[in-house]
């Protein structure tokens, strides 16, 4: 696997902005979601070895890549003083630092307003047992999004600040940036959903990190209601350049979630783009109850069948299923990598 990493890597840079994976011979970059990893250590439920551990049984897995949250609300609490940005980067080193010396590559999620930056309209609110849940609102002004998003590629992209005070580490620059998540989803990003104002806010965001870092691979953020939302994300971006093109296929079971995305294929190809790169970073099945949930046969079925059918589809550059580190999701338990196994001898 580390090999097939640095192939990527020295694809992208030869490609100078036209990142991995699509053209090299349709290699598929695998992972998982690995926020909880991060959340556990924030909560302190587990240590920083723990952490490691979690992160290098991904790596031996099969994964390279693994996603999780930038959260811009944390990095930068406080405005501009004048044209003047002020970053606390301490958690994004922490969560890039340990991510790489897995020699895992971190897919982040640039998403969270901070409040000085949000839009004034008032957000949904969910009481809970026990908690409130506010929803996410977009920012105001997209130029301040792209001011923390081009800093972000400054600092961990390709011969960022980050790895050139870290020469230690294992060199494991961010390829992949993930413009916010699910922006057709009032719960993620406000109760005026508007897809047009997220192709703007792409916009700025791509032209930003191409400024920041012109190897990078700038993605959609993944929809929540893929069939419904596609065709008019793809209006709303007609004539905007796209890297990659991030999806969510949650389906009842892994022919569900392959049907989406070969559907998905069946969209950019009309709309002109049938050489973007899906990037399937979002979906999955639990052995729980609610949504998505199905028998712990059927979980460790499904992920399997779901990695190796993806694989095939041509236009897929990477499989990043939901979630590693609880294993409800059973990715942990051997299917992740019993399917990266199988997706790679076929």
């Amino acid at each position: 696997m580390l090999c097939l990493r640095r192939l990527l890597l020295l694809f992208a840079l030869s490609l100078a902005g036209s990142a991995w994976p699509a053209a090299v011979a349709h290699a598929v970059v695998y992972g998982a979601a690995v926020g909880g990893d991060f959340a556990y250590l924030a909560r302190g439920t587990w240590t920083q070895e723990q952490v490691h551990a979690s992160l290098s049984s991904l790596h031996a897995a099969g994964a390279s890549v693994a996603r999780a949250d930038a959260d811009w609300a944390r990095t930068e609490p406080k405005g501009p003083v004048g044209s003047h940005y002020h970053y606390d980067w301490r958690y994004d080193d922490r969560v890039v630092g340990d991510l790489a010396a897995a020699h895992l590559h971190w897919d982040p999620t640039l998403e969270y307003t901070p409040k000085w930056a949000q839009e004034h309209i008032k957000p949904i609110v969910h009481h809970g047992k026990g908690a409130t849940f506010v929803a996410p609102l977009p920012p105001a002004n997209d130029s301040v999004y792209a001011a923390f998003v081009g800093a972000f590629a400054r600092r961990y992209g390709v011969g960022g600040s980050f790895w050139r005070s870290h020469r230690s580490l294992p060199q494991e620059p961010v390829m992949t940036f993930e413009i916010w998540n699910e922006p057709d989803d009032r719960w993620t990003w406000g109760p005026d959903v508007n897809l047009q104002d997220y192709a703007q806010l792409y916009s700025a965001a791509y032209q930003a990190i191409k400024r920041a870092d012109r190897h990078s691979m700038v993605i959609t953020g993944g929809l929540a209601f893929t069939r419904t939302s596609l065709p008019r994300l793809l209006n709303d971006l007609k004539g905007m350049p796209i890297d990659g093109l991030g999806v969510h296929p949650y389906g009842r079971d892994a022919q569900a979630t392959i049907a989406t995305v070969r559907w998905t294929e069946s969209q950019m190809a009309a709309a002109g783009r049938g050489a973007t790169p899906l990037i399937v970073n979002e979906y999955g099945w639990h052995s729980g109850t609610g949504m998505q949930s199905v028998s712990k046969r059927n979980l460790a079925r499904d992920v399997k069948s779901s990695i190796v059918g993806l694989s095939k589809i041509k236009q897929v550059g990477a499989v990043i299923p939901f979630e590693w580190s609880d294993p409800v999701w059973g990715l942990s338990s051997g299917a992740l990598a019993s399917g990266i196994e199988q997706a790679r001898r076929t």
